[in-house]
């Protein structure tokens, strides 16, 4: 990867700590571009910033605008400051610590050979995760050693599409009438039942 941007003129996406460490998302939209992520870690010597993701501009503009309606959605009012709708802008944007990690996550998996195939299932798959979730496999992604194409970042990538189709599948089931036990009323707690399956599964691993 390149080395990480310098930083000049950020937007704050919601509420972010002026000194603390934060996450920073360039957004080109220019034809041949890309979208990078960059951890930004306070030290005493000033801001250390680290490139932790890149994909293609044109992905993102694919992607974007739904994982970013999510991250708005699942924000507290604390997160959000005076934004009622936090969005991101063309150019430099700043996040907090956590919604960085959530961000980062769906982005390493957008880097994984065969994502561009798999891409609504991918999306499908992180939205599906609760915040916590994210944020715990952020830390097992980001450990010494893990890079594209190997260790959970690969392992991510395989089970993020695995979680979307066994949802899939349990919604399938339930149409065809195998879960007669359960009437429409239900049906958000079978939902859940079926989601807790495939993240059990992935917290196994």
């Amino acid at each position: 990867m390149n080395s990480p941007p310098t930083a000049t003129a950020l937007h704050d996406f919601g509420q972010v700590a002026e000194h603390g460490d934060s996450f920073e998302l360039f957004v080109d939209r220019a034809a041949g571009a890309t979208c990078r992520m960059v951890a930004v870690v306070q030290t005493e010597r000033g801001p250390k910033r680290t490139l932790l993701a890149e994909i293609p501009g044109a992905l993102w503009r694919r992607i974007g605008p739904r994982a970013v309606r999510e991250l708005a959605q699942g924000m507290g009012e604390d997160e959000r400051g005076r934004a009622k709708a936090p969005t991101l802008k063309t150019g430099g944007n700043r996040l907090s610590p956590l919604l960085g990690r959530e961000l980062t996550l769906l982005l390493w998996t957008l880097q994984e050979d065969g994502a561009e195939a798999e891409l609504e299932a991918i999306l499908q798959g992180w939205r599906e995760l609760a915040r916590e979730e994210r944020w715990w496999l952020f830390s097992k992604a980001s450990a010494p050693g893990q890079r594209t194409g190997l260790g959970w970042r690969r392992a991510l990538f395989l089970k993020l599409r695995q979680l979307r189709a066994e949802f899939a599948l349990g919604l399938a089931d339930l149409d065809r009438g195998a879960y007669t036990d359960y009437d429409a009323d239900d049906l958000p707690k079978l939902a859940e039942r079926i989601k807790a399956v495939g993240r059990e599964r992935l917290a196994g691993e």
